[in-house]
Protein backbone atom coordinates (compact mmCIF):
# COMPACT_ATOMS: atom_id res chain seq x y z
CA UNK A 1 0.00 0.00 0.00
CA UNK A 2 2.96 2.53 0.75
CA UNK A 3 4.34 2.12 -3.08
CA UNK A 4 0.68 2.55 -4.23
CA UNK A 5 0.27 5.51 -2.17
CA UNK A 6 3.97 6.77 -3.62
CA UNK A 7 2.68 6.33 -6.99
CA UNK A 8 -0.38 8.28 -6.41
CA UNK A 9 1.70 11.08 -4.86
CA UNK A 10 3.98 10.65 -7.74
CA UNK A 11 1.20 11.37 -10.30
CA UNK A 12 -0.51 14.26 -8.23
CA UNK A 13 3.02 16.13 -8.43
CA UNK A 14 3.52 15.64 -11.93
CA UNK A 15 -0.11 15.83 -13.48
CA UNK A 16 -0.71 17.65 -16.90
CA UNK A 17 -3.87 17.66 -18.53
CA UNK A 18 -3.45 15.15 -21.14
CA UNK A 19 -6.41 16.12 -23.07
CA UNK A 20 -7.65 19.75 -24.34
CA UNK A 21 -9.73 21.51 -21.46
CA UNK A 22 -13.48 20.45 -23.71
CA UNK A 23 -15.99 23.04 -21.41
CA UNK A 24 -18.98 21.34 -23.42
CA UNK A 25 -17.81 17.65 -22.21
CA UNK A 26 -18.17 15.88 -18.71
CA UNK A 27 -15.64 12.75 -18.64
CA UNK A 28 -16.24 10.49 -15.86
CA UNK A 29 -14.89 6.97 -14.36
CA UNK A 30 -15.53 4.39 -12.06
CA UNK A 31 -13.73 2.26 -10.44
CA UNK A 32 -14.29 -1.57 -11.94
CA UNK A 33 -12.37 -4.64 -12.97
CA UNK A 34 -13.46 -4.36 -16.66
CA UNK A 35 -13.13 -8.17 -17.28
CA UNK A 36 -15.20 -8.72 -14.44
CA UNK A 37 -17.95 -6.10 -15.95
CA UNK A 38 -21.10 -6.55 -17.32
CA UNK A 39 -21.51 -6.35 -21.25
CA UNK A 40 -22.42 -3.06 -21.78
CA UNK A 41 -23.39 -3.77 -25.16
CA UNK A 42 -25.86 -6.31 -24.58
CA UNK A 43 -26.88 -5.91 -20.97
CA UNK A 44 -27.27 -1.86 -20.25
CA UNK A 45 -30.44 -1.63 -19.46
CA UNK A 46 -32.65 -0.12 -16.76
CA UNK A 47 -34.48 -3.68 -15.91
CA UNK A 48 -31.60 -5.52 -16.19
CA UNK A 49 -29.29 -3.45 -13.79
CA UNK A 50 -31.62 -1.98 -10.89
CA UNK A 51 -30.00 -4.12 -8.47
CA UNK A 52 -26.56 -3.04 -8.63
CA UNK A 53 -26.03 0.40 -6.96
CA UNK A 54 -23.36 2.08 -8.34
CA UNK A 55 -25.16 1.69 -12.24
CA UNK A 56 -27.79 4.40 -10.89
CA UNK A 57 -26.37 7.40 -11.24
CA UNK A 58 -26.12 7.05 -15.11
CA UNK A 59 -29.97 6.09 -15.12
CA UNK A 60 -30.78 8.91 -12.62
CA UNK A 61 -28.71 10.85 -15.75
CA UNK A 62 -31.19 9.65 -18.34
CA UNK A 63 -34.27 8.68 -16.81
CA UNK A 64 -36.93 10.91 -14.61
CA UNK A 65 -38.66 9.00 -11.42
CA UNK A 66 -41.67 10.46 -9.81
CA UNK A 67 -40.06 12.10 -7.46
CA UNK A 68 -36.52 14.18 -7.26
CA UNK A 69 -34.27 15.02 -3.96
CA UNK A 70 -33.74 18.90 -4.12
CA UNK A 71 -30.93 20.72 -2.79
CA UNK A 72 -32.82 21.09 0.33
CA UNK A 73 -32.59 17.40 1.22
CA UNK A 74 -36.55 17.79 0.68
CA UNK A 75 -38.61 15.40 -1.94
CA UNK A 76 -39.78 17.40 -4.46
CA UNK A 77 -42.11 16.57 -7.55
CA UNK A 78 -40.32 15.44 -11.08
CA UNK A 79 -42.80 13.48 -13.26
CA UNK A 80 -45.36 13.16 -10.55
CA UNK A 81 -46.42 16.44 -9.22
CA UNK A 82 -48.59 14.98 -6.54
CA UNK A 83 -48.89 11.35 -4.55
CA UNK A 84 -51.06 10.50 -2.33
CA UNK A 85 -52.10 6.97 -0.28
CA UNK A 86 -55.77 5.37 0.20
CA UNK A 87 -56.85 6.32 4.23
CA UNK A 88 -56.05 2.21 4.19
CA UNK A 89 -52.00 2.83 3.16
CA UNK A 90 -52.80 0.21 0.52
CA UNK A 91 -53.10 2.09 -3.33
CA UNK A 92 -50.87 4.70 -4.27
CA UNK A 93 -51.77 7.17 -6.19
CA UNK A 94 -49.77 9.42 -8.76
CA UNK A 95 -50.77 12.46 -10.78
CA UNK A 96 -48.13 12.80 -13.50
CA UNK A 97 -47.36 15.88 -14.98
CA UNK A 98 -48.64 16.18 -18.37
CA UNK A 99 -46.17 18.77 -19.47
CA UNK A 100 -43.40 15.97 -19.32
CA UNK A 101 -42.31 14.57 -22.94
CA UNK A 102 -39.48 11.87 -23.92
CA UNK A 103 -36.50 13.18 -25.85
CA UNK A 104 -38.76 12.90 -29.25
CA UNK A 105 -41.36 14.76 -28.16
CA UNK A 106 -43.85 12.11 -27.20
CA UNK A 107 -45.72 12.72 -23.49
CA UNK A 108 -44.75 10.54 -20.81
CA UNK A 109 -48.20 8.86 -20.40
CA UNK A 110 -48.93 6.56 -16.79
CA UNK A 111 -48.63 4.07 -19.14
CA UNK A 112 -45.11 4.15 -19.75
CA UNK A 113 -44.80 3.75 -16.44
CA UNK A 114 -46.46 0.30 -15.90
CA UNK A 115 -44.59 -0.85 -18.76
CA UNK A 116 -41.42 -0.55 -16.82
CA UNK A 117 -42.36 -1.72 -13.71
CA UNK A 118 -44.00 -4.83 -15.86
CA UNK A 119 -40.64 -5.03 -17.35
CA UNK A 120 -39.01 -6.19 -14.92
CA UNK A 121 -41.17 -9.07 -13.64
CA UNK A 122 -39.67 -10.21 -16.96
CA UNK A 123 -37.05 -12.92 -16.43
CA UNK A 124 -35.64 -12.36 -20.11
CA UNK A 125 -34.75 -9.15 -18.70
CA UNK A 126 -35.03 -8.48 -14.88
CA UNK A 127 -31.60 -10.06 -14.08
CA UNK A 128 -31.25 -8.20 -10.97
CA UNK A 129 -34.21 -6.01 -9.91
CA UNK A 130 -34.27 -3.55 -7.26
CA UNK A 131 -35.62 -5.93 -4.29
CA UNK A 132 -37.90 -3.30 -2.73
CA UNK A 133 -39.86 -3.22 -5.82
CA UNK A 134 -40.26 -7.09 -5.71
CA UNK A 135 -41.52 -7.30 -2.40
CA UNK A 136 -43.44 -3.81 -2.43
CA UNK A 137 -45.76 -4.23 -5.16
CA UNK A 138 -49.06 -6.37 -5.61
CA UNK A 139 -48.99 -9.22 -7.78
CA UNK A 140 -45.39 -8.43 -9.11
CA UNK A 141 -43.98 -12.36 -9.33
CA UNK A 142 -44.97 -13.81 -12.28
CA UNK A 143 -46.47 -16.78 -9.99
CA UNK A 144 -48.66 -14.66 -8.08
CA UNK A 145 -52.55 -15.78 -7.83
CA UNK A 146 -53.18 -11.59 -7.69
CA UNK A 147 -52.81 -10.01 -10.62
CA UNK A 148 -50.35 -7.13 -11.29
CA UNK A 149 -50.64 -4.10 -8.99
CA UNK A 150 -49.54 -1.49 -10.83
CA UNK A 151 -52.89 0.29 -13.39
CA UNK A 152 -53.25 3.54 -15.34
CA UNK A 153 -56.41 4.74 -14.77
CA UNK A 154 -56.34 7.41 -17.38
CA UNK A 155 -53.22 9.25 -19.03
CA UNK A 156 -51.55 10.77 -16.63
CA UNK A 157 -52.94 8.78 -13.43
CA UNK A 158 -50.96 5.90 -11.79
CA UNK A 159 -51.83 3.82 -9.23
CA UNK A 160 -49.89 1.05 -7.54
CA UNK A 161 -51.79 -1.38 -4.89
CA UNK A 162 -48.75 -2.06 -2.62
CA UNK A 163 -48.06 -5.48 0.16
CA UNK A 164 -47.85 -3.92 3.24
CA UNK A 165 -49.79 -0.16 3.94
CA UNK A 166 -47.53 2.83 3.11
CA UNK A 167 -44.62 0.76 2.26
CA UNK A 168 -43.66 2.41 -0.82
CA UNK A 169 -41.91 5.52 0.56
CA UNK A 170 -41.10 8.84 -1.23
CA UNK A 171 -37.57 7.59 -0.63
CA UNK A 172 -38.57 4.95 -3.63
CA UNK A 173 -40.72 6.96 -5.66
CA UNK A 174 -37.10 9.13 -6.02
CA UNK A 175 -35.24 6.09 -7.17
CA UNK A 176 -34.92 4.77 -11.29
CA UNK A 177 -35.92 1.97 -10.73
CA UNK A 178 -39.74 3.58 -10.74
CA UNK A 179 -38.65 5.64 -13.72
CA UNK A 180 -40.90 4.79 -17.10
CA UNK A 181 -39.45 3.68 -20.22
CA UNK A 182 -40.56 4.83 -23.65
CA UNK A 183 -43.40 2.49 -24.38
CA UNK A 184 -43.92 3.98 -27.85
CA UNK A 185 -40.23 2.71 -29.12
CA UNK A 186 -40.02 -0.97 -27.64
CA UNK A 187 -39.07 -3.38 -30.56
CA UNK A 188 -42.69 -5.03 -29.90
CA UNK A 189 -41.33 -8.87 -32.05
CA UNK A 190 -38.07 -8.68 -31.06
CA UNK A 191 -37.87 -8.00 -27.31
CA UNK A 192 -34.40 -6.77 -26.48
CA UNK A 193 -32.02 -4.95 -24.04
CA UNK A 194 -32.66 -1.22 -23.81
CA UNK A 195 -29.61 0.30 -25.07
CA UNK A 196 -30.40 -1.82 -28.30
CA UNK A 197 -33.43 -0.24 -28.87
CA UNK A 198 -33.52 2.70 -31.91
CA UNK A 199 -32.87 6.04 -30.86
CA UNK A 200 -32.20 5.97 -27.12
CA UNK A 201 -35.19 7.97 -26.12
CA UNK A 202 -35.26 8.79 -22.11
CA UNK A 203 -37.19 11.41 -20.30
CA UNK A 204 -34.33 13.10 -18.38
CA UNK A 205 -31.08 15.47 -18.69
CA UNK A 206 -29.17 12.88 -21.51
CA UNK A 207 -30.02 10.89 -24.45
CA UNK A 208 -27.96 7.67 -25.20
CA UNK A 209 -25.66 8.39 -28.33
CA UNK A 210 -23.53 5.50 -28.16
CA UNK A 211 -22.12 2.13 -25.81
CA UNK A 212 -19.03 0.04 -26.03
CA UNK A 213 -17.73 -2.34 -23.65
CA UNK A 214 -16.89 -0.50 -21.12
CA UNK A 215 -17.71 3.42 -22.25
CA UNK A 216 -21.37 5.19 -22.09
CA UNK A 217 -21.70 8.43 -24.05
CA UNK A 218 -24.08 10.72 -23.65
CA UNK A 219 -25.69 13.88 -25.11
CA UNK A 220 -27.70 16.35 -23.83
CA UNK A 221 -31.62 16.50 -24.11
CA UNK A 222 -33.08 19.40 -25.55
CA UNK A 223 -36.52 18.53 -24.26
CA UNK A 224 -35.24 17.41 -20.15
CA UNK A 225 -37.95 19.20 -17.58
CA UNK A 226 -36.27 22.86 -16.39
CA UNK A 227 -34.81 20.93 -13.21
CA UNK A 228 -32.24 18.97 -15.34
CA UNK A 229 -31.22 21.24 -17.61
CA UNK A 230 -27.31 20.36 -18.13
CA UNK A 231 -24.34 22.42 -18.26
CA UNK A 232 -22.85 19.79 -20.82
CA UNK A 233 -23.38 18.89 -23.99
CA UNK A 234 -21.83 15.69 -23.67
CA UNK A 235 -21.09 13.05 -20.74
CA UNK A 236 -18.81 9.86 -21.30
CA UNK A 237 -18.46 7.81 -18.45
CA UNK A 238 -15.65 4.97 -18.80
CA UNK A 239 -15.37 1.92 -16.59
CA UNK A 240 -11.39 1.19 -15.40
CA UNK A 241 -9.46 -1.02 -13.02
CA UNK A 242 -8.33 1.13 -10.03
CA UNK A 243 -4.84 1.92 -11.58
CA UNK A 244 -6.48 2.64 -14.95
CA UNK A 245 -8.92 5.26 -12.85
CA UNK A 246 -6.89 7.08 -10.97
CA UNK A 247 -3.97 7.79 -13.24
CA UNK A 248 -7.12 9.18 -15.62
CA UNK A 249 -7.91 11.31 -12.65
CA UNK A 250 -4.45 12.62 -11.44
CA UNK A 251 -3.51 13.28 -15.22
CA UNK A 252 -6.52 15.84 -15.92
CA UNK A 253 -8.24 12.86 -18.17
CA UNK A 254 -11.44 12.89 -16.69
CA UNK A 255 -13.28 15.31 -13.98
CA UNK A 256 -14.97 12.70 -12.22
CA UNK A 257 -14.02 9.55 -10.27
CA UNK A 258 -16.12 7.33 -8.43
CA UNK A 259 -16.06 4.32 -6.81
CA UNK A 260 -13.15 4.63 -4.61
CA UNK A 261 -12.55 2.30 -1.81
CA UNK A 262 -12.25 2.93 1.15
CA UNK A 263 -8.72 1.89 2.19
CA UNK A 264 -7.89 4.66 -0.48
CA UNK A 265 -10.48 7.80 1.15
CA UNK A 266 -7.61 9.02 3.32
CA UNK A 267 -5.45 9.37 1.01
CA UNK A 268 -7.47 11.36 -1.20
CA UNK A 269 -8.64 13.85 1.83
CA UNK A 270 -5.23 14.45 2.95
CA UNK A 271 -3.65 15.39 -0.33
CA UNK A 272 -6.72 18.50 -0.92
CA UNK A 273 -8.45 16.29 -3.44
CA UNK A 274 -11.78 17.48 -3.31
CA UNK A 275 -14.34 14.48 -2.79
CA UNK A 276 -17.81 14.58 -1.24
CA UNK A 277 -19.82 11.75 0.08
CA UNK A 278 -22.40 10.62 -2.69
CA UNK A 279 -23.67 7.70 -0.54
CA UNK A 280 -23.20 5.43 3.01
CA UNK A 281 -23.50 2.20 3.50
CA UNK A 282 -23.37 -0.68 5.66
CA UNK A 283 -21.39 -4.18 5.14
CA UNK A 284 -22.59 -6.88 7.07
CA UNK A 285 -23.01 -10.84 7.20
CA UNK A 286 -26.89 -12.45 6.84
CA UNK A 287 -27.06 -15.48 8.74
CA UNK A 288 -29.09 -17.94 7.43
CA UNK A 289 -31.25 -18.86 9.74
CA UNK A 290 -33.80 -21.04 7.81
CA UNK A 291 -30.60 -23.71 7.80
CA UNK A 292 -30.21 -26.15 11.00
CA UNK A 293 -27.14 -24.79 12.03
CA UNK A 294 -28.20 -21.09 12.30
CA UNK A 295 -31.60 -22.30 13.47
CA UNK A 296 -30.63 -21.24 17.83
CA UNK A 297 -30.40 -18.06 18.10
CA UNK A 298 -27.98 -18.54 21.04
CA UNK A 299 -25.38 -19.44 17.89
CA UNK A 300 -26.35 -16.27 16.24
CA UNK A 301 -26.19 -13.99 18.73
CA UNK A 302 -22.89 -15.46 19.65
CA UNK A 303 -21.43 -14.77 16.16
CA UNK A 304 -22.59 -11.26 16.47
CA UNK A 305 -20.45 -10.38 20.02
CA UNK A 306 -17.85 -12.25 18.53
CA UNK A 307 -16.47 -9.51 15.71
CA UNK A 308 -13.79 -7.01 17.12
CA UNK A 309 -15.44 -4.48 14.64
CA UNK A 310 -12.53 -1.81 16.00
CA UNK A 311 -9.56 -4.41 15.40
CA UNK A 312 -10.84 -5.18 11.96
CA UNK A 313 -11.33 -1.63 10.90
CA UNK A 314 -7.80 -0.76 11.83
CA UNK A 315 -6.39 -3.42 9.87
CA UNK A 316 -8.41 -3.07 6.84
CA UNK A 317 -9.63 0.34 6.63
CA UNK A 318 -7.86 2.74 8.90
CA UNK A 319 -9.69 6.21 8.65
CA UNK A 320 -11.90 4.71 6.03
CA UNK A 321 -14.66 3.31 8.13
CA UNK A 322 -16.73 3.28 11.38
CA UNK A 323 -17.83 0.10 13.28
CA UNK A 324 -21.53 -1.06 12.73
CA UNK A 325 -23.84 -2.18 15.56
CA UNK A 326 -26.73 -0.99 14.02
CA UNK A 327 -28.60 -0.75 10.73
CA UNK A 328 -28.83 2.80 11.00
CA UNK A 329 -25.52 4.92 11.79
CA UNK A 330 -25.65 7.97 14.19
CA UNK A 331 -26.61 11.19 12.87
CA UNK A 332 -28.73 10.59 9.96
CA UNK A 333 -31.64 13.11 10.80
CA UNK A 334 -30.46 13.09 14.70
CA UNK A 335 -30.47 9.69 14.95
CA UNK A 336 -28.95 7.92 18.30
CA UNK A 337 -28.16 4.11 17.95
CA UNK A 338 -29.86 2.13 20.66
CA UNK A 339 -26.30 2.24 23.90
CA UNK A 340 -27.40 -1.75 24.58
CA UNK A 341 -26.55 -2.51 21.31
CA UNK A 342 -23.04 -1.06 21.52
CA UNK A 343 -20.39 -3.60 22.25
CA UNK A 344 -17.71 -1.59 23.85
CA UNK A 345 -15.60 -4.59 26.07
CA UNK A 346 -14.83 -6.89 23.22
CA UNK A 347 -12.96 -9.33 25.86
CA UNK A 348 -16.29 -9.58 27.85
CA UNK A 349 -18.41 -10.06 24.31
CA UNK A 350 -16.41 -12.94 23.33
CA UNK A 351 -16.38 -14.54 26.75
CA UNK A 352 -20.46 -14.03 26.64
CA UNK A 353 -20.30 -15.54 22.92
CA UNK A 354 -18.56 -18.66 24.02
CA UNK A 355 -20.62 -19.33 27.18
CA UNK A 356 -23.14 -18.80 24.08
CA UNK A 357 -21.66 -21.64 22.31
CA UNK A 358 -21.36 -24.11 24.96
CA UNK A 359 -25.24 -24.14 26.15
CA UNK A 360 -26.00 -24.36 22.57
CA UNK A 361 -23.69 -27.83 23.13
CA UNK A 362 -20.53 -26.73 21.43
CA UNK A 363 -17.12 -26.87 23.23
CA UNK A 364 -13.49 -27.43 22.66
CA UNK A 365 -14.36 -30.92 21.18
CA UNK A 366 -17.10 -30.00 19.61
CA UNK A 367 -17.02 -27.37 16.84
CA UNK A 368 -19.80 -25.58 14.51
CA UNK A 369 -19.20 -25.55 10.88
CA UNK A 370 -19.97 -22.90 8.75
CA UNK A 371 -19.35 -21.10 5.52
CA UNK A 372 -18.82 -17.52 4.46
CA UNK A 373 -19.77 -16.80 1.09
CA UNK A 374 -19.28 -13.79 -0.95
CA UNK A 375 -18.17 -12.56 -4.71
CA UNK A 376 -14.71 -12.75 -5.15
CA UNK A 377 -12.42 -9.64 -4.05
CA UNK A 378 -9.27 -9.02 -2.22
CA UNK A 379 -11.22 -6.54 0.69
CA UNK A 380 -13.75 -9.66 1.00
CA UNK A 381 -11.34 -11.94 1.63
CA UNK A 382 -9.34 -9.88 4.24
CA UNK A 383 -12.81 -9.64 6.12
CA UNK A 384 -13.44 -12.62 6.07
CA UNK A 385 -10.45 -13.94 7.45
CA UNK A 386 -10.43 -11.62 9.99
CA UNK A 387 -13.80 -12.76 11.21
CA UNK A 388 -12.73 -16.56 10.64
CA UNK A 389 -10.24 -15.84 13.24
CA UNK A 390 -12.40 -14.03 15.76
CA UNK A 391 -14.92 -17.29 15.51
CA UNK A 392 -12.28 -19.79 15.81
CA UNK A 393 -12.18 -18.59 19.46
CA UNK A 394 -16.06 -19.62 20.18
CA UNK A 395 -15.16 -23.03 18.44
CA UNK A 396 -16.46 -22.30 15.19
CA UNK A 397 -14.60 -23.93 12.08
CA UNK A 398 -15.12 -21.36 8.98
CA UNK A 399 -14.90 -22.25 5.52
CA UNK A 400 -14.34 -19.72 2.72
CA UNK A 401 -16.52 -19.36 -0.23
CA UNK A 402 -15.16 -16.49 -2.35
CA UNK A 403 -14.41 -17.77 -5.91
CA UNK A 404 -17.55 -16.02 -7.99
CA UNK A 405 -16.21 -13.41 -10.00
CA UNK A 406 -19.11 -12.70 -11.30
CA UNK A 407 -21.43 -10.32 -9.16
CA UNK A 408 -25.13 -10.65 -11.02
CA UNK A 409 -24.65 -14.52 -10.51
CA UNK A 410 -23.14 -14.29 -7.22
CA UNK A 411 -26.95 -11.82 -5.80
CA UNK A 412 -28.85 -14.18 -7.54
CA UNK A 413 -27.48 -16.82 -5.37
CA UNK A 414 -27.53 -14.73 -2.29
CA UNK A 415 -31.38 -13.88 -3.69
CA UNK A 416 -32.37 -17.84 -3.91
CA UNK A 417 -30.90 -17.87 0.30
CA UNK A 418 -27.71 -20.59 -1.01
CA UNK A 419 -25.36 -19.35 1.64
CA UNK A 420 -25.25 -20.14 5.23
CA UNK A 421 -23.46 -17.25 6.17
CA UNK A 422 -23.35 -14.61 3.23
CA UNK A 423 -21.59 -11.03 2.14
CA UNK A 424 -23.69 -8.04 1.44
CA UNK A 425 -23.62 -4.33 1.43
CA UNK A 426 -26.18 -1.92 1.31
CA UNK A 427 -25.84 1.76 -0.34
CA UNK A 428 -27.82 4.24 1.26
CA UNK A 429 -27.92 7.70 -1.46
CA UNK A 430 -29.95 9.49 0.32
CA UNK A 431 -29.63 10.84 4.27
CA UNK A 432 -32.60 9.31 5.47
CA UNK A 433 -33.07 6.98 8.57
CA UNK A 434 -35.68 4.89 5.59
CA UNK A 435 -32.93 5.23 3.67
CA UNK A 436 -30.82 2.71 5.71
CA UNK A 437 -33.31 0.19 7.43
CA UNK A 438 -35.39 -0.28 4.21
CA UNK A 439 -32.50 -3.03 3.80
CA UNK A 440 -34.87 -5.13 5.35
CA UNK A 441 -38.22 -4.04 3.94
CA UNK A 442 -39.06 -7.03 2.04
CA UNK A 443 -40.24 -9.62 4.42
CA UNK A 444 -38.38 -13.27 5.10
CA UNK A 445 -36.06 -12.10 2.53
CA UNK A 446 -32.64 -13.94 2.03
CA UNK A 447 -30.25 -10.34 2.73
CA UNK A 448 -31.97 -10.21 6.04
CA UNK A 449 -31.39 -13.52 6.93
CA UNK A 450 -35.48 -14.58 6.64
CA UNK A 451 -36.15 -12.37 8.99
CA UNK A 452 -39.91 -12.12 8.85
CA UNK A 453 -41.97 -10.00 11.37
CA UNK A 454 -45.07 -8.97 11.12
CA UNK A 455 -44.47 -6.32 14.23
CA UNK A 456 -41.59 -4.95 12.48
CA UNK A 457 -43.11 -4.55 8.87
CA UNK A 458 -45.71 -2.45 10.76
CA UNK A 459 -43.14 -0.28 12.62
CA UNK A 460 -41.46 0.47 9.35
CA UNK A 461 -45.22 1.73 7.72
CA UNK A 462 -45.64 3.48 10.65
CA UNK A 463 -42.60 5.32 10.49
CA UNK A 464 -43.14 5.78 7.11
CA UNK A 465 -46.40 7.33 7.65
CA UNK A 466 -45.21 9.86 9.68
CA UNK A 467 -44.19 13.23 9.77
CA UNK A 468 -42.85 14.29 13.10
CA UNK A 469 -39.03 13.68 12.67
CA UNK A 470 -39.06 12.51 16.91
CA UNK A 471 -41.13 10.27 16.53
CA UNK A 472 -39.59 8.60 13.26
CA UNK A 473 -36.65 8.58 15.37
CA UNK A 474 -38.48 6.95 17.50
CA UNK A 475 -40.03 4.13 15.47
CA UNK A 476 -36.79 3.71 13.20
CA UNK A 477 -34.56 3.10 16.54
CA UNK A 478 -37.44 0.09 17.80
CA UNK A 479 -37.59 -1.41 14.21
CA UNK A 480 -33.80 -1.32 14.35
CA UNK A 481 -33.60 -3.38 18.07
CA UNK A 482 -36.07 -5.55 16.75
CA UNK A 483 -33.39 -6.75 13.84
CA UNK A 484 -30.77 -6.62 16.09
CA UNK A 485 -32.17 -8.61 18.25
CA UNK A 486 -33.28 -11.51 16.16
CA UNK A 487 -29.71 -12.05 15.34
CA UNK A 488 -29.88 -12.30 11.79
CA UNK A 489 -27.72 -9.77 10.30
CA UNK A 490 -24.21 -9.32 11.87
CA UNK A 491 -23.38 -5.76 10.99
CA UNK A 492 -19.80 -5.23 10.64
CA UNK A 493 -19.28 -1.34 9.77
CA UNK A 494 -19.99 2.00 8.14
CA UNK A 495 -18.38 3.29 5.15
CA UNK A 496 -18.78 5.85 3.01
CA UNK A 497 -18.94 6.16 -1.15
CA UNK A 498 -16.82 9.14 -1.78
CA UNK A 499 -16.10 10.77 -5.42
CA UNK A 500 -13.42 12.91 -6.28
CA UNK A 501 -14.01 15.90 -8.08
CA UNK A 502 -10.93 18.00 -10.73
CA UNK A 503 -10.49 21.13 -10.03
CA UNK A 504 -12.18 22.16 -13.01
CA UNK A 505 -15.47 21.46 -11.48
CA UNK A 506 -17.96 24.28 -9.73
CA UNK A 507 -18.99 22.83 -6.05
CA UNK A 508 -20.13 25.62 -4.28
CA UNK A 509 -23.94 24.23 -5.11
CA UNK A 510 -23.03 20.73 -4.00
CA UNK A 511 -22.04 20.83 -0.13
CA UNK A 512 -24.63 19.22 2.15
CA UNK A 513 -26.33 15.89 2.58
CA UNK A 514 -25.12 12.58 1.36
CA UNK A 515 -27.01 11.79 -1.77
CA UNK A 516 -26.14 10.46 -5.02
CA UNK A 517 -24.62 13.87 -7.75
CA UNK A 518 -25.80 13.59 -11.24
CA UNK A 519 -24.13 14.79 -13.93
CA UNK A 520 -27.17 17.55 -15.09
CA UNK A 521 -26.21 19.30 -11.21
CA UNK A 522 -22.40 19.67 -12.07
CA UNK A 523 -21.04 22.70 -13.66
CA UNK A 524 -17.78 23.94 -14.73
CA UNK A 525 -15.58 27.11 -13.29
CA UNK A 526 -15.74 29.36 -15.72
CA UNK A 527 -12.52 29.57 -17.83
CA UNK A 528 -9.48 31.78 -16.61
Amino acid sequence: MVYLICALSALLFCAEASVAQDYSLLSKTFVEEVEDAPQLTIAFDPSAMNGLYHWQNIFEDLFEPPLSLNDEGQFAPAAAQSWRYSADGMVLTLDLDPSRVWSDGTPVTAKDFVFALNRQRDPNFAHSPARFITSSIAGFDLNSDRPFGVTAPSTFELQIEVTKPFVIDEGMLSESAFAPLPRHMAPLNDPVMWSQWPGGVTNGAYTLEGITKRTIRLLRNPLAPPERSSHFERVETTMRPWSEAVEAFLTGQVDFLYNIPERQTGWFVEEGINTLTVSSKIYYYALNKALPELADRRVRRALRLAVDREGLIKSIFPGGATPAFSLIPKGVQGYEVDPNLIITDTEAAFAEARSLMEAAGYGPDNHLALTISSNAGPEHERIAEFVRFGWSQIYVDVALDLEEKDFVKWFKRFTRGDYVVGRRSWHASKPLMSAHIEVCKPMADPRCGHYDDETFSNTLAAGYATETLAEKRALYQKADRMISEADVLIPLFHGVIPVALSDRIDTSDLQGAIRRIRSFELKLKPPE
